[in-house]
């Protein structure tokens, strides 16, 4: 089984610096998978078996980065305990 290839448009990453850091995630040990939404798999034409593999729980857990993929946090703002904080992420 080969992951799916899932167009996405990673929009954010042609933004200012500031609004982004590039990063790749944070590895997770040993990471399980509760349950496959196996309709919305079909619906988004994703291999549901495929997805409940070892690769597509990596991928899923961040373990595993999909091709052509460009990891990013991003910094956002916003009110957090009645006060405006200019970096909440």
């Amino acid at each position: 089984m080969n992951a799916p290839a899932l167009p996405f448009d990673n929009s954010y990453a042609r933004l200012p610096a500031r609004f982004y850091a590039r990063l790749d995630p944070t590895p997770v040990r040993e990471p399980g998978l509760l349950r496959v939404n196996r309709p919305l798999c079909a619906a988004l034409g994703i291999d549901a078996d495929w997805l409940a593999s070892e690769a597509g729980v990596a991928m899923v857990a961040g373990n595993a980065v999909p091709e052509g993929a460009e990891p990013l946090a991003t910094a956002y703002a916003g009110h957090q305990f009645g006060q405006y904080n200019p970096q909440l992420g």
